[in-house]
């Protein structure tokens, strides 16, 4: 797991020193979400509650926001607007709720892999459906970052081989 770690870190090194940037907003993204797949495994609640719990604590702050910053309200939107809205919060709710469930579940370094799967998506839509270009140095961060990930799958592999 290390060697994957330490081929990871050259990855995205590498990315950083051919972009000329550290990619800041990956890194926060990957390390916030990382401590709350961690805070998720170890909450004694159930997923439906723990998320209402959530959604609780942030609540007040989400109306002091749309009470002073707010320039529209529901009543100006169509009826169809609204239930698009209200759609779209089921179909962000749902992967949450299997995420805090499959984190109780699968150990933290197996999760922290299989977050590249969707992105490896998205990135290969980009490029072959939509024509986006990538630059030869995200193209080489991302393979390493895969080359990483299959070390860590063999080395996964390997270890419930021993354990057999």
């Amino acid at each position: 797991m290390l060697l994957a770690i330490a081929i990871a870190g050259f990855g995205v090194g590498m990315l950083a020193f051919d972009t000329g940037q550290v990619p800041l907003v990956s890194i926060v993204l990957a390390l916030s979400f990382g401590l709350y797949g961690l805070v998720k495994k170890n909450v004694r609640l159930s997923s439906d509650v723990a998320m209402l719990v959530e959604s609780s604590l942030v609540m007040p702050f989400v109306i002091i926001y749309l009470i002073a910053f707010s320039k529209e309200s529901m009543l100006d939107y169509t009826l169809l607007e609204n239930v698009l809205l209200v759609i779209s919060g089921v179909v962000t709710a749902i992967p949450l709720l299997l995420f805090a469930e499959a984190v109780k579940r699968v150990p933290l370094n197996i999760i922290g892999f299989i977050q590249y799967i969707n992105p490896t998506i998205q990135l290969i839509i980009a490029v072959l459906i939509f024509k986006e270009t990538i630059a030869v140095g995200q193209l080489k961060g991302f393979i390493f970052i895969w080359i990483a990930i299959a070390v860590f799958i063999l080395g996964q592999i390997i270890v419930m081989r021993k354990n057999k």
